[in-house]
């Protein structure tokens, strides 16, 4: 066997079974109705809409920002029907594939590596989300960019500072899309630190995801001390965090029992 033929073999393996992945989303995806299933998605697409109209969101909008800016620029681009950005956030998870696939194939290996691009073809969460307008897609394929630009392997080499300052910004971007970026950002932090490495190496790396993330953020966090209104990181907090006892929260606030409480006729 020439020693580039098993390389070409695992090539065709990863490009089959992204394939594979594409396929079975943009199935899905066709073969869904058009409309929204959460109330966070109707704010994102009045959002949007409201972008387009006037080059700025509702004054009641409070969510995370750059959802519906891509959600606005689909509809620039391809117009008010769903399935183009649906197909979009269908790209979205087979990039994640990709980044399962090299995380995989780094520490673990060629095999170790296709079986983890087989099981994120197939996860079936994978596979329906793309047809939920709903940021968590985006957001969790940004997390997996940052881990496979933050992850070395064993006995890889030194990891630069631009690697790591493209994982800060990646989870940047993902804070600016939903909540689970901030839990990707501490990770990040934690995993600097605790490597088996120089201290001064550890802080420098640590230093430099931080001032990453901070600067994606930097206009985010100004634009809303200007305005002194929070409320995209207060209220976030308030719906997913249990209320104290006795508070008698809104029927908004809370599990998904106060939501659909909210929606029964009363």
């Amino acid at each position: 066997m020439r020693p580039d033929s098993r390389w070409r073999n695992e090539w065709i393996w990863v490009a089959a079974l992204l394939s594979l992945a594409l396929l079975l989303r943009v199935g899905v995806i066709l073969r869904q109705p058009a409309g929204f299933y959460f109330e966070d998605s109707l704010d994102f697409d009045k959002a949007a809409r409201t972008f387009l109209d006037t080059g700025h969101y509702d004054a009641r909008y409070y969510r995370s920002p750059i959802y519906p800016l891509l959600l606005a620029g689909c509809y620039h681009f391809f117009g008010f029907s769903l399935t183009p950005f649906r197909i979009l956030q269908a790209l979205f998870t087979v990039a994640l594939c990709v980044c399962v696939w090299i995380l995989g194939r780094r520490y673990f290996g060629e095999r170790a590596g296709l079986l983890a691009l087989a099981g994120a073809a197939l996860f079936p969460v994978h596979v329906i989300l793309p047809g939920i307008e709903y940021p968590v897609v985006p957001g969790m394929t940004l997390i997996w960019v940052a881990l496979a630009l933050f992850a070395r392997g064993p006995g890889a080499e030194e990891r630069g500072p631009v690697r790591a300052a493209a994982a800060g910004a990646a989870v940047g971007l993902a804070i600016m899309f939903f909540e689970g970026g901030l839990v990707a950002a501490f990770l990040l932090l934690l995993w600097a630190l605790a490597e088996r490495r120089p201290m001064r190496l550890r802080m420098r790396t640590a230093a430099t995801v931080i001032l990453a993330c901070l600067v994606t953020l930097g206009p985010w966090l100004i634009k809303m001390a200007r305005a002194d209104d929070y409320r995209p990181l207060v209220l976030r907090a308030g719906i997913h965090l249990p209320a104290a006892p006795g508070s008698n929260p809104p029927l908004w606030q809370g599990s998904w029992l106060n939501i659909l409480a909210g929606r029964s006729p009363t």
